[in-house]
């Protein structure tokens, strides 16, 4: 169920690679809910600590979480879901759950390149930035930044300026839209592009400046 993804994607002192070795020993996150201490010793590279935090079965965050995502119009990609992109699933340490507002396509079919840089970038590389974004959209590239500052931003222009699907990837909160002098961006790619996070609504990670 998805309410047992989110469960372990929110486990304390569990890695995201020991996340997936645990995926890759049971069949699904509910056979990890509802496995013995004992049986998470198959697993290998547990530390005591992952361990402790599997053992907690309360599923009162988890089921914010998805009261939240469900509230906001927030979908949920789990690991096992085929549209997961298989190129992420294939790190070392893949987020086992992602969390986005928009259109998820097919991300292994086609060109996928990221265009970041810089938050105190010159207006020549502004320029270029955008100039090269919109390029590589009309050639149907898609373009992929984080919404940041800068030249994350002057990427996104780029692709939109060519009426081109682009990806918001986000290191905050699904719910939160940072810069808030970005929020016509997010609405955009709400409507026609993706905004994606690992990080769930309320996630309160601290973001560096």
């Amino acid at each position: 169920m998805l309410i047992h993804w989110i469960w372990l994607a929110t486990r304390p002192g569990v890695s995201d690679r020991q996340k997936k070795l645990l995926l890759e020993s049971f069949d699904d996150p509910e056979d990890i809910y509802f496995a013995e201490a004992n049986a998470y010793a198959c697993v290998e590279g547990l530390t005591e600590d992952a361990v402790a935090a599997l053992a907690d079965k309360n599923l009162a965050e988890a089921n914010r979480i998805l009261k939240e995502c469900m509230q906001k119009g927030i979908h949920i990609c789990t690991f096992h879901d085929a549209a997961y992109p298989s190129r992420l699933k294939n790190i070392i340490d893949p987020p086992i759950v992602l969390y986005y507002k928009g259109i998820l396509p097919d991300l292994d079919g086609s060109p996928v390149i990221a265009v970041v840089g810089t938050r105190n970038m010159t207006s020549y590389g502004a320029r270029v930035a955008e100039d090269f974004a919109m390029r590589l959209s009309v050639c149907g590239a898609t373009v992929i930044s984080g919404l940041a500052k800068g030249i994350d931003t002057c990427a996104h222009r780029g692709a939109f300026r060519a009426e081109s699907y682009t990806i918001g990837v986000l290191g905050t909160p699904i719910d939160e839209i940072y810069p808030k002098e970005n929020a016509r961006a997010f609405h955009a790619l709400y409507k026609s592009g993706l905004v994606i996070s690992e990080m769930y609504p309320g996630c309160k990670r601290t973001r560096g400046d």
